[in-house]
């Protein structure tokens, strides 16, 4: 995000680039660097350090040079031996979480800034490393803590709160998130990107309306911000505008043939207007792209359904099973196809196996007393017709 990186390039330049005496090389590769030539400018550095391999301006300036080209095991390496050359100051010790965390390391993260806090009072942007850390570990409390710590120590942070509020609007805590992406907007009014987030905020607390306006906003701001394209054709779906829906995902992918999740909206719309076969090449698309989404495979196990492609059906079942073993859209779906194939004993045994690891899905009953009907076992059948009506009062 723009804002981060402004942050880690006054970060650098406040550490680096005021020092008063710089070598030949050093000065080059500052020029460089300002230039917004990243190559030579790591290049350059890199001489440098070969020419006094103790010049921590050198080591700091490549943490960052590393780090924006994406060399993260190089931004790590160098990072750590500033922190023993530095004896452990604050912007080595950030550079070094920094990589672990885009390393996939969160926990070398954590390690890193916790023995750092021990004998110092970590700021703002490590604080922000730490709950970025956090928040690959799934640990979304932990990381709302350390993004509330960042914006203790900088009220004005945007990436802090932007971060924040994504956290609580997956955990359905939409009012904090709502102030989150509010302060953003103080902030910085034209990044494109918080309104599509307020955009889906409003979406999952039904409101429509409100949605519509922040996509609107956001696209208004970035024409070609795809993933805001396809989430404002979920809404026109909704809506059932469909043409316009249509033409959103279509946008969405135009922009970036990579959006899966446009390719998958789309899918969904023409499953809904029973268009499967244009369904079907939509959805394999998506999984194409994304292969580890559980939802997608239920949307293609129910398409292979519909077009009476039962093997087909099973197996996108049982790959939504076991990217989600307690996925009742799963069970729903490969109990039908073998339904449809009219194996009963082997759809009674899916949807009672569903019924003993998820006993309240009401759906379940509903379709467990059909299968009993097929097969002739009529007290079973009503027995699980009155369990559905009973779980679908509460």
């Amino acid at each position: 995000m723009k804002n981060l990186f402004t942050a880690i390039l006054i970060f650098i330049t406040c550490f680096a680039f005021c020092q008063p005496k710089l070598s030949i090389l050093e000065q080059q590769g500052t020029d460089f660097f300002k230039a917004g030539n990243e190559i030579d400018a790591t290049t350059t550095f890199e001489k440098a350090l070969t020419e006094n391999p103790k010049s921590l301006y050198a080591i700091n300036a490549l943490t960052t040079l590393y780090h924006n080209q994406k060399l993260e095991q190089k931004a790590y390496d160098i990072a750590d031996k500033g922190l023993k050359l530095s004896g452990g100051t604050a912007n080595f010790v950030y550079a070094k979480a920094r990589a672990a965390t885009f390393l996939f390391k969160p926990e070398d993260a954590i390690a890193i800034i916790d023995a750092f806090a021990l004998k110092n009072k970590p700021d703002y942007m490590i604080w922000f490393i730490k709950a970025n850390a956090y928040n690959q570990l799934n640990d979304k409390q932990q990381a709302i803590n350390a993004y509330s710590q960042s914006i203790t120590e900088s009220p004005e942070f945007f990436n802090a709160h932007f971060e924040r509020g994504k956290l609580f609007a997956n955990l359905q805590r939409y009012p904090q998130a709502l102030k989150d992406y509010d302060k953003c907007i103080e902030l910085d009014k034209e990044y494109a990107d918080v309104y599509n987030y307020l955009g889906v905020i409003y979406y999952k607390m039904g409101n429509l309306d409100g949605a519509l306006t922040n996509y609107d906003k956001c696209i208004e701001l970035d024409p070609k911000q795809s993933f805001a394209l396809a989430n404002r054709g979920v809404v026109y779906r909704d809506k059932n505008q469909l043409d316009k829906a249509t033409a959103d995902f279509d946008a969405a992918i135009a922009v970036n043939s990579n959006n899966d999740g446009a390719y998958f909206e789309k899918a969904v719309l023409n499953v809904g207007n029973k268009s499967y076969d244009n369904a079907l090449i939509l959805i394999n698309k998506a999984i194409e792209l994304q292969p580890n989404l559980s939802v997608y495979y239920v949307v293609q196990s129910k398409i292979n359904n519909a077009l009476d492609n039962y093997d087909q059906a099973i197996i996108s079942a049982n790959k939504a099973l076991a990217l989600e073993p307690k996925n009742p859209d799963g069970f729903i779906l490969k109990a039908a196809a073998y339904y449809n194939k009219e194996n009963f004993n082997e759809a009674l045994k899916i949807v009672s196996d569903a019924i003993t690891l998820l006993p309240d899905n009401y759906m379940f009953y509903s379709f467990r007393a059909s299968i009993n009907r097929k097969l002739n076992n009529i007290d079973s059948a009503n027995a699980d017709d009155a369990k559905a009506k009973e779980l679908a009062a509460k």
